[in-house]
This record gives C-alpha cells, sequence and structure tokens, in this order.
C-alpha cells in the first residue's frame, strides 16, 4: 500500500506537476486543471494548497530553478579548479546536457522571461533568482583568484554579471538554431580568456 504524502510532500509534488503544465502549455495558456491532471489529483486539492495561479507559478519557477541549481553544483563538484568549475556552469547554462530537471528549469525561465505581462512578483522572483545566479558566479570567480586559475585584478561582481548576461544573449541564438552549440562554446572560452586571464 502506497503511503500517504505528507501536506509539504504534496505541495512539493503539485509544483513540480505545476512546472510541466506551464512549460507544455505555456505561462498564459496553463490552468489549475492542467496542474491537477498533471499530478493525478483533484483541482479542487490544488485549490487548497495555492490561493492563485500567479502563487502557483512563484513557487514552481523558484523550486525549478533550486534544483536547476542543485543538478548544476552536483555536475561542478565532479573537479577541476574554480576556472573549469565555472566553465562548467556556464556550458549548462547554454545547454542542458540530456538533463531533465536542467532541461525543464531553462524552458520555465524561457516562458517567465518572455511573458508580456509579468506582475511585481513575478519580476521580482526574476530579479532573484538573477542575483543568486550572478552570485554563485561571483563566488566561482573569487575561489579563481585565491586558486590563481582568474586573474587577481578581476572584479568578481562586474564579471559575473557580464558573464551572466553573455549567457542570457546566447541562449535564444542556440534555441533558434542561429548559433550552434560548438561556436557558442568557442564564444565563450573567448570571452573568458579574455575577461578572466
Amino acid at each position: 500500500m502506497a503511503q500517504r504524502m505528507s501536506a509539504a510532500e504534496r505541495r512539493a509534488d503539485l509544483v513540480d506537476a505545476a512546472a510541466r503544465a506551464i512549460v507544455a502549455h505555456g505561462l498564459d495558456g496553463f490552468r489549475v486543471r492542467d496542474v491537477a491532471d498533471e499530478a493525478g489529483v483533484s483541482q479542487p486539492l490544488v485549490s487548497t494548497h495555492f490561493r492563485s495561479r500567479e502563487e502557483i507559478v512563484l513557487e514552481a519557477f523558484v523550486r525549478s530553478d533550486e534544483q536547476a541549481m542543485a543538478v548544476i553544483d552536483e555536475r561542478m563538484a565532479a573537479g577541476g579548479d574554480a576556472r573549469e568549475r565555472l566553465r562548467t556552469l556556464l556550458l549548462l547554462l547554454l545547454d542542458d546536457a540530456g538533463d531533465p530537471v536542467i532541461a525543464l528549469s531553462w524552458r520555465l525561465w524561457q516562458e517567465v522571461r518572455t511573458h508580456t505581462r509579468p506582475s511585481e512578483a513575478v519580476r521580482a522572483a526574476v530579479a532573484e533568482r538573477e542575483r543568486v545566479w550572478v552570485a554563485r558566479i561571483a563566488a566561482l570567480l573569487e575561489e579563481g583568484m585565491e586558486d590563481g586559475s582568474v586573474r587577481t585584478d578581476v572584479d568578481p561582481q562586474r564579471t559575473a554579471m557580464f558573464l551572466n548576461a553573455f549567457i542570457d544573449g546566447l541562449c535564444p541564438a542556440i534555441r533558434w538554431r542561429t548559433v550552434d552549440l560548438d561556436t557558442a562554446a568557442s564564444l565563450l572560452d573567448e570571452a573568458l580568456d579574455e575577461r578572466l586571464g
């Protein structure tokens, strides 16, 4: 007999289902019913856990992004100096490497970022998650300055902002196939060489 989910486990399951529903139906097109269908539960059950569609969107976006960051951190833990780990992170921001957690997160980012009428709460969530990624990149740059893989005169915060924006600019080009992944990777390497020494 299957064990009953706790309220926290059920809510997390619904949030994960919401992320899949948003990606499948679009941010404007998904309904609470789609979340229920994706989770295999009733619509009233979803409504007991969430007060609004926006609450569902916010939790799905943040949870999905946190899960992707955890997967990327695992991949980076494979080794190398800070610069090599930074390159791994940035490449995974360009291409999900077949990982479904990263793929779902990047598709959800696309839905949220390209939405024409985001609420202030959604804008704030996107800005906060951007700050988290920039801080993660800056921390790797600081580690690189300590282990010698990054020049010591690099401004970690400004360089992290540049690299994050650089990747954000390449992502649509890769998605629309105007730049292939090999070319994007070589452009990234050039940017790293120029910025980090």
